[in-house]
């Protein structure tokens, strides 16, 4: 069978399989996504009309590298979606290119396989290993979600980086191809394809003479594949101070220090043999306890260890002899080795907890160990060449019911789908009297996942939207902009997503969430918000406040928002804030402050001193607009890592704890 014949019944098979056992997730469930899916469409968004530079983001505020990923879902968008009227919803799309793309590479990886190991068994016996294995690792083929997409393109790079160090120059392509895929979805990529495929090179080169001799056009297609990866990164670097990269370098200048010890990171990359989920809980510290998933998982782990050690006393079979597929073998094992060394390195080097996710591509690592004993099987197998079609038969067909099973599932129930999602935004806009104008978004640390459903919404509907700045890092830099907020009536629609209590809250979006348009009222007389984690100023904010806990919001921006409606007043109105500076270790810090009531400035006075602090709001400014702003303007506020303290300290430069009104006397 030729390669190519091999390749197409790989992926054809492959994606039947998988489509047929998740129908519903793929065709019969018209999805609107929220959190991280919701932010990533959005990308996707801004890929459609070319103008994404960057990968999802991260979590440490910046985003990784490059946007490939997001080019493929939203090709399959365009051509899905807005060109064939098959009813399905973007995420449709996106999913079904995203489980393409992983069964190509899968295919991929299998083949240029096959080209070294040519036995009839081989392949059938790898497709029935890795039913079981990836099934027990979940989320291979189908998730969408960027820590799993590295999985099957690892795989193939892997797979081409080992054929090209065996002298098949030919599959340089391949390589360059998926590692730039790599390392466009992963910040930490850089370090596996900066080190295999430089490695893979040479030894070709030492082994057969200089590959760019042997195969230019080979070369020259990879060339050209490299400067369509490259564009994106390069324009980015053209913007300097304000790229991308150049906030991953900060990242890792802040974080140098912050290093694993050497014997978590073996202990995190071991578990990957356990097939575990959680390891963010057995390695937060190390500890006796840090072991127990040796235990929990002592089924998997013995099996691995049998499986390993079979391979160990097979091994002179496989090399035996000086052809072709034992010089495979050979270098692979070295290889395989240093992927391991590789592993450990990015272990030490991550930053946070170790969640599963930070390394699900090490699942195609782990799979990689069974396909030495995998050609030991097949090559058994040619004892019996009459009966070998049969067997290939009963081993595909038994890793097609173990792959259904492992990874299939049905539709969305409707509160998966989220479409109410969609229907709370209409509502909104249905009634919103600013139809017209930008939306901002205000929300909490804890409910970014549904604003971030409400902002996709918006955007397919071609709305614009800010969120406030501390968010940007996650919205493609909306932050809303400082000149929209100087005036008493800011130009913005503000839409609140906030928490309730109530069985049937107007407009849901799940979650026990909601989505609020009316500013809340506050009295003149005995009015309060409270800033604390627990309290209520939520209802009222705006922009410019951050609790991630305590009983302290901070401000650490030029401008602190809040709305409220109020009633008309006879009398002044008396604000009381209680209020603390930040002072930094051993100095004296003094904030200039300025408060506007309905763009009316009250009081411009440097803070220096934590107490209460009371401005005077005469009747005729109080009621000047229906929906009253207060905003604090704090010019020349800082992050608090502009500050030198620490980059997860989340305080800022005033702290307001509680605001109060009473009428004057």
């Amino acid at each position: 069978m030729t390669s190519r014949r091999l390749f197409a019944l790989l992926l054809v098979g492959i994606a039947v399989v998988i489509l047929s056992a998740r129908w519903g997730y793929y065709f019969s469930s018209p999805t609107h996504e929220e959190g991280d899916t919701a932010l990533n469409a959005l990308q996707i968004t801004n890929a459609k009309h070319l103008g994404e530079l960057h990968g999802n983001y991260s979590r440490f505020r910046f985003h990784h590298p490059g946007p490939a990923f997001f080019y493929v879902y939203a090709a399959a968008e365009r051509l899905l979606v807005d060109l064939l009227p098959l009813g399905l919803t973007p995420f449709n799309a996106h999913a079904i290119a995203g489980l393409l793309l992983q069964a190509g590479c899968f295919a991929l990886a299998l083949t240029i396989a096959a080209q070294w190991v040519r036995t009839r068994l081989f392949v059938p016996v790898l497709l029935l290993g890795a039913a079981i294995h990836f099934s027990l690792a979940g989320q291979a083929f189908w998730s969408i979600w960027p820590p799993h997409v590295l999985l099957m393109p690892f795989l193939a790079f892997w797979i081409s980086c080992l054929s090209l160090a065996c002298g098949k120059v030919e599959h340089l392509v391949w390589a360059v191809l998926t590692g730039s895929l790599l390392v466009h979805g992963h910040v930490a990529q850089p370090l596996f394809v900066g080190t295999l495929f430089p490695a893979a090179y040479l030894l070709s080169w030492y082994r057969h003479g200089q590959p760019w001799r042997r195969q230019p056009r080979v070369h020259l297609a990879a060339a050209l594949v490299l400067l369509v990866f490259l564009l994106p990164l390069g324009l980015d670097l053209a913007q300097g101070a304000d790229s991308n990269f150049n906030e991953i370098l900060r990242h890792l200048r802040d974080n140098s220090e912050r290093l694993k010890k050497p014997l978590k990171s073996l202990l995190y990359l071991l578990s990957f043999f356990g097939y575990v989920h959680n390891q963010e809980e057995f390695l937060r510290e190390l500890s006796v306890q840090s072991l127990r998933f040796f235990r929990l998982s002592a089924p998997a782990f013995g099996i691995w260890a049998a499986l390993l050690a079979l391979t160990a006393w097979i091994w002179p079979k496989l090399a035996e002899k000086r052809s072709e597929a034992a010089v495979f073998w050979n270098t692979g094992a070295w290889l395989w080795l240093g992927t391991l060394g590789l592993g450990l390195l990015w272990g030490i080097a991550q930053t946070g907890l170790m969640h599963e996710f930070n390394s699900y591509f090490f699942y195609s690592v782990t799979y990689l160990a069974l396909w030495p004993l995998a050609d030991r099987i097949a090559h058994l197998g040619q004892k019996f060449p009459r009966q070998s079609g049969l067997i290939a038969t009963l081993l595909l067909i038994a890793a097609a019911l173990i792959a259904a099973a492992g990874l299939g599932r049905g539709a969305f129930q409707p509160e998966e789908a989220g479409l109410f999602r969609q229907d709370a935004v209409q509502q909104a806009l249905s009634v919103d009297t600013r139809r017209s104008q930008p939306k901002l978004l205000a929300f909490g640390p804890e409910d970014w996942a549904e604003a971030a459903a409400v902002a996709l919404a918006l955007t397919r509907d071609g709305i614009p939207y800010y969120v406030d700045q501390p968010w940007e890092f996650m919205h493609a830099k909306r932050a809303v902009p400082a000149e929209i907020l100087a005036g008493g009536d800011p130009p913005v629609s503000v839409w609140r997503i906030l928490s309730t209590s109530k069985e049937s809250p107007p407009r849901p979006l799940g979650n026990d969430r909601y989505l609020e348009l009316d500013a809340a009222p506050f009295a003149a007389e005995g009015g309060e918000i409270d800033f604390a984690t627990t309290g209520n100023y939520l209802r009222y904010q705006v922009t410019g406040f951050s609790n991630l806990h305590g009983s302290w919001a901070w401000m650490s921006q030029d401008n602190a928002l809040l709305q409220f409606s109020v009633e008309p007043v006879e009398r002044d109105v008396m604000l009381t804030f209680e209020i603390v500076p930040w002072r930094p270790l051993g100095g004296i810090f003094s904030a200039p402050l300025e408060i506007y009531f309905n763009g009316t400035l009250l009081l411009a006075d440097p803070l220096q001193k934590p107490g209460r602090l009371t401005v005077r709001v005469p009747p005729r400014i109080w009621r000047s607009h229906p929906v009253a702003t207060l905003r604090w303007h704090l010019p020349g506020a800082r992050d608090p890592r502009d500050n030198g303290v620490p980059s997860d300290w989340s305080g800022g430069t005033v702290a307001v704890r509680r605001l109060r009104s009473s009428l004057a006397p």
